[in-house]
């Protein structure tokens, strides 16, 4: 047996169990306590359906760090799209802390330009026609 893999597996149910605890009790603080284990783990497919039932979520100001990490960890599926439309377009509800450079906005445009779907393309002009300084700043990257 590896041992390596079970504490990994172990780390990863702990982690799970404070996703489901945060979401459960909408507590900020079990929230932040579980992405700051996250932050040191090596993330997978396992957890999209966690970050999916938290980015829409109104009751905590962890938006940014999540998308992050779903950039970062190369998690370009598509079920992401409409969630990251929503924050990029809806400031006042799910980016409280961006400022005149809307870093969340701009991580949100990263993201959908790597699903590299019909949908997330559809969102990206969407987004461009809002004629957002912004916007076209993080698609700049991609030309």
């Amino acid at each position: 047996m590896n041992i390596k893999k079970l504490f990994s597996f172990s780390k990863k149910a702990k982690i799970f169990n404070l996703f489901d605890k945060a979401i459960e009790t909408k507590s900020s603080e079990i929230l932040l306590k579980a992405l700051h284990f996250v932050f040191k783990e090596q993330i997978d497919l396992d957890y999209v359906n966690y970050f999916m039932r938290l980015l829409p979520e109104a009751w905590h100001e962890e938006h940014e760090e999540i998308i992050n990490l779903i950039w970062l960890h190369n998690l370009n599926d598509d079920v992401f799209s409409d969630v990251l439309y929503l924050i990029a377009v809806n400031p006042e509800t799910y980016r409280k802390y961006d400022d005149e450079n809307e870093s969340t906005l701009r991580k949100c445009i990263h993201v959908l330009r790597e699903i590299n779907s019909e949908k997330s393309n559809l969102y990206i002009e969407k987004l461009k026609s809002l004629n957002n300084p912004n916007v076209y700043f993080a698609l700049e990257n991609y030309n």
